[in-house]
């Protein structure tokens, strides 16, 4: 997929760093940008690369894509290993990879980008917006989670939803069958009906627990108070106005996107989806499932891109 410890073995990262106080460091290697040129910088991140891309090493990946963005505005970006190793293609600067949970940063970004136009707020509860809805009533602490509980996976929800039987069966069709998600019925309000009648971790704001299911309702919200779709709302916000043009929304078949090759210990988690989940160019299953829970591709030239502006504050500005 695309980043360390996600559930591809695929890496694409994405850093924003200060020329004047870039540090890099694996085994011992360390160097300051101000002392070296672009081109050391490289060979050091691709000597890093290759000690963790080694057989060996816990963290082997199958390819791997980096991207340095300096304060100055430059880009450096580093490939290594296969964006399909079956089909002999290797890893390029221009290949796309899935971004996963680094989507949720979009997510994010969209209700953020409400609050500070005045038309939310953090304190509001999910319900204002959702209440009444068969989908959303029943979930975990429904009534009472704020918006900023969900921001910050405080809500109480005591699971993913691809952790439920309906989700994962879903999954396993899409995959097996070649059947997506919308020739199965289902609508990404379905994503979220497996949770309804649990009981919740701990009260809203108590405790953290990760799931995706916290930002598939910051979604919801998102299009509810936009009126428009999370996808078009993230675009014409973000992705356009940042010439983030190789950053789009994920579908089955995408041009550039490497293959994806699923880490030994997500196995059990999708189950039904083969180790290797897509050829190059195209996934075996839908990826409709992640939405709110991320769902992007990137180059990493991009994703260092997004990151500057993300943390820069310049995403959020007029």
């Amino acid at each position: 997929m695309i980043k360390a410890g996600g559930c591809w073995k695929h890496l694409i990262f994405g850093l924003c760093l200060s020329a004047s106080s870039l540090g890099l460091s694996a085994s011992g290697l360390a160097m300051n940008a101000e002392a070296q040129d672009l081109g050391a910088i490289e060979q050091a991140i691709s000597a890093v690369l290759a000690e963790y891309g080694a057989s060996e090493h816990p963290t082997t990946y199958v390819g791997a894509s980096v991207a340095l963005r300096l304060s100055d505005d430059r880009t450096i970006t580093v490939v290594a290993g296969d964006a399909d190793r079956e089909a002999d293609i290797e890893m390029r600067t221009d290949h796309r990879l899935l971004g996963g949970s680094m989507g949720k940063t979009f997510v994010a970004a969209a209700l953020m980008a409400l609050v500070e136009d005045g038309r939310v707020a953090l304190d509001e509860r999910a319900a204002q917006y959702l209440g009444g809805q068969d989908w959303f009533d029943p979930l975990p602490n429904a009534v009472e989670v704020t918006l900023g509980q969900l921001l910050n996976h405080s809500s109480g929800i005591p699971i993913d939803y691809f952790e439920t039987e309906p989700i994962r069966e879903a999954l396993r069709l899409s995959a097996v069958e070649n059947r997506d998600f919308a020739d199965q019925g289902l609508t990404h309000q379905d994503l979220l009906r497996p949770l309804g009648g649990l009981e919740p971790l701990f009260e809203p704001g108590e405790a953290f627990h990760y799931s995706d299911a916290n930002y598939t309702i910051i979604a919801f919200v998102v299009e509810h108070i936009s009126g428009q779709t999370l996808e078009a709302f993230v675009d014409e916000r973000f992705i356009q106005p940042l010439g983030l043009t190789e950053t789009e929304r994920q579908r089955r078949e995408m041009p550039r996107l490497t293959a994806a090759y699923m880490h030994q210990r997500f196995q059990q988690t999708f189950p039904g989806v083969p180790t290797k989940a897509g050829e190059y160019e195209r996934l075996t299953y839908d990826p409709a499932f992640e939405w709110g829970g991320g769902g992007w591709v990137f180059t990493a030239s991009d994703l260092a891109r997004w990151g500057d502006a993300w943390f820069s504050g310049e995403a959020l500005s007029d």
